[in-house]
């Protein structure tokens, strides 16, 4: 998955865009989907969704919610656990899960910000898909 400032330009847009990997990008897929009708959109995540700053401001409201939820050690969704366990061992799915979960509360921080920063100067950033 790709995070392009602005609107979607092509290659250019590629030069100050924040690239994550699906399987880490998936556990924050629902809160996305819930404030912007661009994500929200059927087969979206294959395409381009242009999400505004408000929509994003929302979000962004939610994730760090989810995350201070997390680190008081909160149950993940049924959703982040399928996403946080793909690839993992069958023998064991869960077995990564703690670390991975760890992970996830800091991409929750570092993309909070990055967005933030990447807001006070633009009125979207597009969600580029797979």
């Amino acid at each position: 998955m790709c995070l392009c400032p602005g609107t979607y330009q092509g290659e250019e847009s590629f030069l100050n865009s924040m690239v994550i990997h699906e399987a880490a990008f998936g556990p924050l897929e629902e809160i996305i989907e819930k404030h912007s009708p661009q994500y929200a959109r059927p087969y979206a995540h294959w395409g381009v969704s242009a999400v505004t700053r408000a929509e994003w401001t929302l979000i962004i409201d939610e994730w760090q919610a989810e995350r201070r939820r997390l680190q008081s050690g909160g149950e993940l969704s049924r959703q982040a656990v399928w996403w946080l366990t793909t690839g993992v061992d069958p023998e064991q799915p869960e077995a990564n899960l703690p670390e991975n979960t760890r992970r996830l509360i800091i991409l929750i921080e570092e993309l909070s910000e990055w967005l933030r920063k990447t807001l006070e100067t633009y009125e979207q950033v597009c969600i580029l898909g797979i």
